[in-house]
């Protein structure tokens, strides 16, 4: 794989558009309303970033944190599998799950191709109420992926839900991306990127466009131009995001039946205790919750 521009990092994408549910509508299955989010090749390629140093930082958190050995691992909105892959070879025994059957459909490929169908699944399933097979040492979930829940009854019913599928006292590590305390500073920078692999190239542009306080969103942006071997593709889409607050991540969890017990900033660096998290100095914190 090569890159044509160079994406910063992997934060460069809020929300590397993991997906997750929608609103639901009585009687209706909540489905995934972003045509992208129907294409994993194009998605797998414009967000599958390298995760080797990120999937160490979490086996390091496994061992610090948890209060026996880990096996079994949880990850909602898995989208592509890339982490269920990476860490199925280290030796844990890993479920995913993701709404849209599209991703679920490559993820079981890919599962398959790297001969971990016997300690890998992946399921459909909605991240507001999912119910899993068995008990989970840990779950894990990446890059603001919980920001599309956008109404707390939501955001507590996955708490809910993910603490039902953990032992007593498991792990849940989530990757937030936080309000800024000063407005000034949520005037981000267009992100834009080119990833190609394979003969496909796919570019992206991520645009913050507006922001809605009273309803706690953030709106952004995404194009996604594709050339897949001289095929031509555009895709525009608008994201509402949850905009984060740490009052508002702290309450939240605590609704959900968790605790939090630590935070690290994007480098892996501890974030003292007592500290007053917000986007100024933390973008993209992960928080350690413990299951009560």
């Amino acid at each position: 794989m090569t890159r044509t521009t160079s994406k910063p990092d992997k934060h460069a994408a809020e929300s590397k558009a993991k997906t997750a549910s929608r609103g639901k509508k009585p009687g209706r299955k909540p489905t995934e309303d972003h045509v992208f989010y129907q294409l994993p090749l194009y998605y797998d390629i414009v967000f599958g970033s390298d995760v080797l140093a990120e999937v160490e930082f979490y086996k390091r958190l496994f061992k610090e944190f948890s209060t026996g050995k880990v096996r079994r691992v949880l990850e909602p909105a898995c989208g592509s599998g890339h982490y269920m892959v990476l860490l199925g070879k280290a030796g844990f025994h890993v479920t995913g799950y993701d709404l849209s059957p599209s991703m679920v459909e490559y993820t079981r490929a890919r599962i398959e191709r790297a001969g971990l169908s016997k300690t890998v699944q992946v399921l459909e399933a909605d991240m507001r109420n999912a119910t899993l097979p068995g008990k989970f040492d840990v779950a894990i979930n990446q890059i603001n992926s919980l920001a599309y829940l956008k109404e707390d009854e939501e955001i507590v019913g996955h708490f809910k839900a993910t603490a039902d599928a953990l032992v007593d006292g498991g792990l849940y590590i989530v990757e937030l991306t936080l309000r800024c305390a000063d407005f000034e500073k949520e005037h981000k920078v267009d992100e834009s990127w080119a990833v190609e692999r394979d003969g496909v190239r796919v570019a992206a542009t991520w645009k913050p466009v507006r922001y809605d306080f009273e309803k706690k969103l953030r709106i952004v942006e995404l194009t996604m131009v594709v050339d897949d071997h001289g095929k031509h593709s555009e895709y525009f889409e608008t994201h509402e995001l949850r905009l984060w607050t740490h009052e508002d991540i702290k309450r939240l969890t605590h609704a959900g039946g968790f605790d939090i017990i630590a935070s690290f900033d994007c480098k892996f660096n501890p974030i003292p205790d007592g500290t007053c998290i917000t986007g100024d100095t933390h973008e993209f914190p992960y928080f350690v919750l413990r299951k009560r």
